[in-house]
């Protein structure tokens, strides 16, 4: 599904394309094809040629951009495969693109929390032992059925703590 950037939001074409005013100051929009800067990525290079931007004379643009998730899988795989080190903002793509909270991040590297932040935020450079591991796990076959099991036990476990017994004649004497 197309998808429509402003900000940090993204929603579906159809329901961003009937509305042809600008969200700041209310006039009309117009429509170009061209280069749009994709700051919303989190990753100050990331440029889409060709694409339909929404424009108002007041400076705000609306870019539509086309199979976002082929968009974000395609940065994913070229920042994995590039020589150069992980920089933060790179770090943290990767980690926001797999949907894992930062701790989650730091859990399954063996690292804590303020570890993960350090390095996506370029205080500290990421260890290449640390850099590997994050590639390889990503290259792997596996990875997202991993994610996937580590999400249902964390699920699992959070569950069992907010868990409560309630006696239902309690429930009753609250209602009345």
């Amino acid at each position: 599904m197309d998808k429509i950037h402003r900000g940090m939001t993204s929603v579906s074409k159809g329901a961003e394309l009937n509305m042809k005013k600008c969200y700041e100051c209310g006039n009309t929009l117009k429509k170009r094809k061209g280069r749009y800067h994709y700051k919303e990525s989190g990753l100050p290079k990331v440029y889409l040629d060709g694409i339909n931007i929404y424009y108002c004379s007041c400076g705000e643009e609306i870019a539509e951009i086309p199979c976002i998730e082929i968009l974000y899988e395609a940065l994913a795989e070229i920042i994995v495969e590039k020589s150069p080190r992980l920089t933060g903002p790179e770090i943290r793509f990767l980690r926001k693109h797999f949907e894992l909270k930062a701790n989650e991040f730091a859990k399954l590297l063996g690292v804590s929390k303020v570890t993960v932040s350090r390095w996506e935020n370029d205080k500290v450079r990421i260890d290449k032992s640390y850099e590997h591991m994050i590639r390889a796990l990503i290259k792997s076959k596996d990875f997202r059925e991993v994610l996937e099991s580590i999400r249902k036990r964390s699920q699992k476990k959070e569950s069992k703590k907010h868990h409560y017994v309630l006696d239902p004649k309690e429930l009753l004497s609250c209602a009345t």
